[in-house]
C-alpha cells in the first residue's frame, strides 16, 4: 500500500496508546486519532463529498488540522491546503481553480470568508470545526455523530493533495501530489534525516506548506508524537520545546535566524532538543555557525525541496556540518534515495560536473504538474524532469550546490551574480540583521546589484563601511554598488522567505 492513510492505520495498530497529538490543552492518542479520522470521513461523505472531490482547509496549525490532512484521504478525496496569509484576490483566484465540494474552515480564518467574492463558493459547503455564529453545520459535535467511514484506501497514482506554491517569484501555483509520491518521500524524508518512533516532532511550518504537511504524516510514518502550536511566537515555541520535550524541530531558515538570535533562549530548558532540520532559504553561515555553537548537543540536517518535488530533493547530514572540512557546509547534500537530480541548460540537455545550470528532479514524489494551469505545467515538467527554477551546480561526489533562484539572477556588466552568496557575505558583519540583494536598473550595466539591509538594534555602519567589507570578500563585480538601509521588516511569504518581487516594485518605477 502506498497511501497516506496506511500510515494512520499502522500508527493506531502499532502504537495505540501513545500520544499523537498534542496541542494547548489537548493530548489525543493515536487511537483516538484513528477513531475521529473515520467519523470525520464519515462526516464528508454525509456532505456530498465523494471519490476525487476537492476539499479544502483554512486554518491555522493544530490537532484538528491533522485530522483533516487524513479524513480527507480517508474519504477518498483530494486535501487542498490554502494559505491563510493570501489576500482575498488569491484566495478567490484558488478557489475558483478548485471548486472544491467543501471548504474547511477554523474560528480564526472564518471571518476570512466574508471578504471573499460570493460566487467563489457558490458551489461549496462551508464547515468549520470550531463552533460559530450562524453557520451550520459546525462544531465537533458533528464529527462525533457522523457514522465511521471504511477508509477509500486511495493509492499509487491517486491524486492525494493539491498543494500550493510560495509564490516567491509569481502567483502560486497548485502542484498536484499523487498518494505513491507523498508516502515515498514521507519515507525517504525520515530516512534521510534519520527521524525515530522515540521523536516528538514540533511541527512549526504552516501545515498548508508542504514542509509543514510532510512533518505531519511523517510523525503518523513514525507513529510519534505530533506537537501542534497556532503561530510561530519564539517564547512560545522555546517554552513548548521546554515542557513538551520536544526533540525534533522543523524550522525554515529565517525561523532558525530568529530563534537563535533571541535574547533570553539561555532561560529555557532545551535539553530535549537534539535534532533540527531546516530548509527553505540558503542560510548564512554567521547563523549556522552561531547555532552549532549555541546548540551542541543539535544535530543538524539541511532539507533542500519544493512542493513540486515531493517536497524533500536532498539532505546535508550532521556529520557535513562538523567535520573539519568545510567545503560541503554550503552546500544542498546529497540527493535522498529513490530520487535523482541533474543540471540543466536552457535546451534540456544535462551539464556535466560542477557547471551550473538549472537544477532537475526526477523520482516518485515528483508531482504530476500545477492543477489547472497547463501552460506552466509544460515549461516545469518535461521528459520525466522537474525544473525546479534553481540555479545550482552538483560537484564530482554528488553534493549539490545551489546559487539562487534563476529569476534572482543579477546580470550586471555581462557578469552573473547570485544574490545568496552576495546576501551570506553582507550577514558576516556584525551590524546586520537582515539583508535582501536584488537586481535593479542600471544605464552602465544594464544591472547593478543592490542591497537593502536592517541594521541591529543599537549598531551603527556606514555604506562605506560595507562596501569596504564586501570588497574584502567578494570579487568587486558581486559587491553591492548601491545600499538602501530600512527599519521596517521585510515582506515575506508564508514559508517566510522574503518576497524579492515585492522589493523590486520601488526601483521598477523610478
Amino acid at each position: 500500500m502506498t497511501g497516506l492513510t496506511q500510515f494512520l492505520r499502522r500508527a493506531a495498530q502499532v502504537n495505540p496508546h501513545g500520544v499523537a497529538t498534542r496541542y494547548a490543552d489537548r493530548q489525543t492518542t493515536w487511537h483516538e486519532t484513528h477513531y475521529r479520522v473515520q467519523h470525520a470521513a464519515g462526516f464528508l461523505c454525509q456532505q456530498g463529498v465523494e471519490l476525487n472531490s476537492m476539499v479544502a482547509i483554512l486554518a491555522n496549525n493544530s490537532d484538528r488540522y491533522f485530522e483533516w490532512l487524513f479524513a480527507i484521504p480517508w474519504a477518498g478525496a483530494v486535501v487542498a491546503p490554502l494559505n491563510t496569509r493570501w489576500s482575498h484576490n488569491e484566495l478567490n483566484t484558488a478557489i475558483e481553480e478548485l471548486s472544491p465540494r467543501m471548504l474547511i474552515v477554523d474560528a480564526a480564518n472564518y471571518a476570512n470568508l466574508a471578504r471573499l467574492d460570493r460566487w467563489a463558493l457558490r458551489d461549496t459547503i462551508v464547515y468549520c470545526f470550531d463552533d460559530v455564529e450562524a453557520l451550520e453545520p459546525c462544531g465537533d459535535e458533528h464529527i462525533q455523530s457522523a457514522k465511521a467511514l471504511n477508509d477509500q484506501r486511495r493509492q499509487g497514482s491517486d491524486l492525494a493533495m493539491i498543494c500550493y506554491t510560495g509564490g516567491t517569484t509569481g502567483r502560486a501555483k497548485g502542484a498536484m501530489l499523487t498518494h505513491q509520491g507523498m508516502h515515498i518521500n514521507v519515507l525517504q524524508w525520515i530516512n534521510a534525516v534519520q527521524a525515530k518512533p522515540q521523536d516528538t516532532l514540533l511541527v512549526l511550518p504552516p501545515l498548508f506548506h508542504a514542509a509543514g504537511a510532510g512533518n505531519a504524516y511523517a510523525a503518523a510514518a513514525l507513529a510519534c508524537e505530533c506537537v501542534f502550536i497556532e503561530r510561530f511566537d519564539i517564547p512560545l515555541v522555546l517554552q513548548t520545546i521546554a515542557t513538551a520535550n520536544v526533540t525534533n524541530v522543523p524550522l525554515v531558515a529565517t525561523m532558525l535566524d530568529w530563534i537563535v538570535n533571541h535574547p533570553d533562549i539561555h532561560h529555557y530548558d532545551l535539553s530535549s532538543w537534539n535534532k533540527i532540520t531546516y530548509g527553505a532559504s540558503p542560510i548564512p553561515t554567521p547563523v549556522l555557525q552561531k547555532a552549532l555553537q549555541l546548540l551542541p548537543h543539535v544535530e543538524f540536517f539541511q532539507v533542500y525541496g519544493q512542493s513540486e518535488g515531493g517536497p524533500t530533493i536532498s539532505v546535508l547530514p550532521h556529520h557535513k556540518h562538523v567535520e573539519p572540512d568545510t567545503r560541503h557546509l554550503r552546500s544542498a547534500g546529497q540527493v535522498v534515495i529513490g530520487s535523482e537530480i541533474a543540471i540543466l541548460d536552457e535546451h534540456g540537455n544535462q551539464l556535466s560536473t560542477d557547471t551550473f545550470g538549472e537544477v532537475a528532479v526526477k523520482g516518485a514524489g515528483v508531482a504530476l504538474g500545477y492543477w489547472q494551469q497547463e501552460e506552466e505545467s509544460a515549461k516545469a515538467f518535461s521528459n520525466g524532469w522537474l525544473r525546479t527554477g534553481d540555479a545550482g551546480r552538483i560537484d564530482a561526489e554528488g553534493y549539490l550546490f545551489i546559487e539562487d533562484r534563476i529569476k534572482d539572477m543579477i546580470i550586471s556588466g555581462g557578469e552573473n551574480v547570485f544574490p545568496a552568496q552576495v546576501e551570506s557575505a553582507l550577514r558576516s558583519h556584525p551590524a546586520i540583521l537582515e539583508c535582501a540583494v536584488i537586481g535593479i536598473p542600471s544605464k552602465q550595466w544594464g544591472e547593478q546589484v543592490h542591497a537593502i539591509v536592517r541594521v541591529n538594534p543599537g549598531a551603527t555602519v556606514t555604506e562605506a563601511e560595507l562596501d569596504q567589507h564586501m570588497r574584502q570578500q567578494l570579487a568587486s563585480f558581486k559587491c553591492p554598488r548601491s545600499y538602501t538601509f530600512r527599519a521596517e521588516p521585510f515582506p515575506i511569504s508564508a514559508a517566510n522567505k522574503i518576497l524579492k518581487r515585492e522589493l523590486r516594485k520601488d526601483y521598477l518605477l523610478q
